[in-house]
């Protein structure tokens, strides 16, 4: 997302992102993770980056979802630290980056 501005690798498929992830080539300063992926969810993933040896950087859980029962599941997880609704513009990730950075 916005490579010229902060630099970025992005993956389609949660199982991509966990590859190159734990390849430790990359670590990222955020990650913008979709609730509903085909492989498995969101939570399913932040899940799977704790069972590795990852530094796991704050996370913006992006949804299209007004499920209350969500909202409140991400409470829960440390690493969410933005719970964002779809669809994203320039703007909004332009704001994201200068809330953390």
């Amino acid at each position: 997302i916005m490579p010229s501005l902060v630099g970025s690798e992005m993956c389609i498929r949660d199982r991509d992102a966990l590859a190159i992830l734990e390849k430790g080539n990359f670590q990222p300063n955020i990650i913008f993770l979709d609730i509903n992926m085909p492989a498995m969810n969101g939570f399913e993933f932040i899940e799977a980056l704790r069972n590795t040896a990852i530094e796991i950087p704050p996370i913006v859980l992006l949804t299209t979802s007004h499920n209350p029962a969500d909202q409140e599941k991400a409470k829960t997880y440390n690493e969410i630290k933005l719970y964002q609704n779809k669809p994203l513009n320039v703007q909004m990730v332009q704001d994201i980056y200068k809330q953390f950075f």
